[in-house]
């Protein structure tokens, strides 16, 4: 499962060195989290989160980047594994369809967060190695992504990367 996601994913993303992983965590728990978790327990909803994902992308360029990212893997994955359900999924975004593609393939709700989580924050790192001294702020992500409902992830401000509170370019998810 693991290639098959590492596939979808770009070699990383250029952070500036001083952006703290624990917010670029938290916003994850708060944003891309939800959705991953909305969608792998309900994939006939897969359309309707796709839409929110748009909605709450802050810039064209981040939108651009997730449905780029989520057309690759939902194509890598229908082609791989035949399976009807994404074979006919129409869904764009990187969240949303990283819990399709992981709910429909066998992933454990558990294991398809921790395993975006553990991508993200590589690719932001250019690391195979998460930091021990991470690993609560990882823990707190993934209980507030299982919990937490859709509605609350458009009402909280973005940390990293809003282009709205006039900061540096945001991530893709």
């Amino acid at each position: 499962m693991l290639e098959l996601v590492d596939a979808a994913f770009p070699e990383g993303f250029i952070v500036p060195a001083d952006v703290d992983v624990t917010l670029l965590i938290d916003q994850l728990a708060h944003g891309a989290l939800p959705l991953i978790a909305a969608v792998h327990g309900a994939p006939a909803q897969v359309n309707e989160i796709d839409a929110l994902a748009d909605a709450i992308m802050w810039d064209a360029e981040t939108a651009r980047a997730s449905r780029a990212q989520g057309r690759a893997l939902l194509d890598l994955a229908a082609s791989s594994s035949q399976h009807p359900v994404l074979l006919s999924a129409t869904a764009e975004h990187l969240a949303p369809v990283f819990g399709l593609v992981c709910g429909t393939l066998g992933a454990t709700r558990d294991d398809t967060l921790a395993m975006f989580l553990q991508l993200a924050i590589r690719g932001v790192r250019g690391s195979y190695l998460i930091h021990h001294h991470l690993q609560p702020a990882i823990d707190r992500a993934l209980a507030i992504g299982r919990m937490l409902p859709l509605e609350d992830i458009a009402t909280r401000p973005r940390i990293i990367g809003s282009k709205r509170a006039g900061s540096s370019p945001g991530f893709p998810w």
